[in-house]
């Protein structure tokens, strides 16, 4: 598969003509003029040759960008929407290193340059139209009587695509977005609604691929299912305000829980926590003796001055006098 700049008529000198050969035979399985030489038209050209003859076993191509190219180390190469699409149908891209390593199809543009154009020329071509009718009326049918020869082997290496593929869809440009609180998605300074009916097993902040196929529609789908959405156009409809909840009273005379003594983060307390918790319990209680005229029960009451001076000590220690 390769493409060569071709002038038509003597109007236009720019237009591109993408063909596809088969490498046993040099049969011209297929050739279109195009405006321009990019991934669109490429795609275009791979999905008629795949509805017409299915799924060869490989394809071998230049290193335009929309085939992908190696990375520097050659041991990875980009991916594109081509080599994406012909890897999940079965079907191996082949890089070409150099134009000498695809010799049959270039021969065919050096043949093409001059014969072609000079038939199209009698033929009063001056239209794209009228150049790709040409083509497949007279120039495909001249080539493949003249300058096919027969393969080694006569098996036909194509196999059928499989059942309900979409072509369209595998080839598409796909983008990711997101799912807004609203259920709408933004693509392109465009909005569009998720409808309701729509949204079962949708959640704000899902992933949506976004398909822009080469007939120009753009498709939602989440994982394999597609969405039925609405186009809102460039303006994002306002948000809905809600309404704020009413905080619920407190009720009057509560008090936040009291753990229990044995409760499990009182056990989990070590170092100065827990003496700081005995200060505090400390001072509470001497506050409660004061406001009830009795002695206070503290927590360190067992301790008494001994009776020689010597500071205090444990009542245990302390004998009668």
């Amino acid at each position: 598969m390769a493409e060569s700049v071709i002038g038509i008529g003597g109007i236009r000198s720019d237009q591109v003509l993408i063909s596809i050969h088969d490498d046993a035979t040099s049969r011209l399985m297929m050739a279109r003029f195009v405006e321009r030489d990019d991934g669109a038209e490429n795609r275009r050209a791979i999905i008629g040759y795949l509805q017409r003859h299915g799924r060869p076993l490989a394809v071998y191509t230049d290193h335009a960008g929309h085939f992908g190219q190696w990375l520097a180390k050659k041991e990875e190469r980009t991916d594109t929407i081509i080599s994406r699409a012909l890897g999940e149908l079965g079907v191996e891209v082949i890089l070409a290193g150099s134009p000498q390593a695809k010799g049959r199809v270039e021969r065919t543009f050096g043949t093409a340059q001059d014969r072609l154009i000079k038939e199209m020329r009698v033929a009063g071509i001056s239209t794209l139209d009228a150049a790709n009718r040409f083509l497949a009326d007279s120039w495909v049918p001249f080539w493949n009587e003249r300058f096919v020869v027969a393969p080694q082997n006569a098996l036909d290496a194509h196999r059928p695509l499989p059942p309900g593929i979409d072509l369209e869809a595998l080839f598409a440009e796909t983008e990711t977005r997101k799912v807004a609180r609203d259920f709408i998605i933004r693509f392109k300074n465009r909005y569009w609604q998720i409808p309701e009916r729509e949204a079962r097993g949708v959640r704000p902040g899902d992933e949506v691929v976004v398909e822009r196929r080469l007939c120009g529609d753009i498709h939602f789908r989440i994982g394999q299912r597609y969405l039925a959405v609405e186009s809102l156009g460039r303006a994002r409809p306002p948000a809905t305000p809600t309404k704020a909840q009413p905080a619920k009273p407190r009720k009057q005379g509560s008090k936040p829980p009291k753990p229990a003594p044995d409760h499990p983060w009182r056990k989990q307390i070590h170092g100065g926590a827990r003496m700081a918790m005995a200060r505090r319990d400390k001072r509470l209680a001497e506050q409660e003796a004061a406001r009830n005229g009795r002695p206070a029960d503290l927590p360190d009451a067992g301790l008494a001055s001994g009776a020689d001076g010597r500071g205090p000590r444990r009542k245990s220690d302390a004998g009668s006098v």
